[in-house]
């Protein structure tokens, strides 16, 4: 009897130790760990997890400097604003501001002023002189007896694009204001010589200077070699 008693107990655990092994499969459980520990979940922290780290967001690249734009004074052609590349009716081109009236005498075209005392000269001729400077001392004694109260400044060639260039500088006294007049030769041609005449009141002088060496630059003779 104790014998068969031990039996039915043995029989008893398997037919209970059963189940329990098949349960983890049949309710979704979490298996056991190799261990033979459980795996359940570790309970959820009460700070949020902090997020992976990251690159940092690549800077922006800096967009390139925009170009230099032209001067509000400059507009197209490197004249300034008011100033236009006229074609005179003689053939040559020269910056005039805008508003100037033109006349001529003789061989001379004169662009002047209107209300003001600024006026440009452009005289021409077919026989240039070889040395401008030259011409300009042979010619400058005879200056006093042609404006009021001339005086004379300087006399003096430059280096320049043209065969010859020089500048002849004097004071003269224009209808009550004093006149500071700059008269420069070049020759561009073996058949074509200019004069350009710059007058201006003497105390513009300087801020006007720009203004004339600009005309030089942009002149554009009728006729070169």
């Amino acid at each position: 009897m104790l014998v068969g008693a031990v039996v039915a107990l043995l029989l008893l655990g398997v037919v209970v130790a059963v189940p329990l092994l098949n349960g983890g499969d049949e309710d979704g459980g979490t298996p056991p760990a190799a261990n033979g520990t459980s795996s359940a979940p570790a309970p959820a922290s009460s700070e949020p997890a902090a997020p992976p780290p990251s690159d940092p967001p690549a800077s922006p690249s800096a967009s390139p400097s925009p170009s230099a734009s032209p001067s509000a004074s400059e507009s197209a052609g490197g004249l300034p604003e008011g100033w236009t590349l006229r074609t005179d009716p003689v053939g040559f081109k020269v910056p005039i501001p805008d508003g100037w009236r033109r006349s001529t005498s003789g061989t001379s075209v004169i662009y002047q002023e209107p209300d003001g005392v600024r006026e440009l000269l452009i005289d021409r001729t077919d026989t240039p002189k070889r040395d401008a400077e030259a011409d300009w001392r042979s010619q400058e004694p005879n200056r006093k007896n042609l404006v009021r109260d001339y005086k004379y400044i300087d006399i003096s060639s430059f280096e320049c694009k043209w065969r010859t260039c020089a500048d002849w500088d004097w004071l003269e006294t224009r209808d009550g204001t004093r006149i500071r007049v700059r008269n420069r030769a070049f020759v561009t041609a073996s058949n074509r010589g200019f004069a350009l005449r710059w007058e201006v009141a003497n105390r513009d002088w300087d801020e006007e200077l720009a203004n004339f060496e600009m005309i030089f630059r942009e002149f554009v003779p009728d006729r070169q070699d």
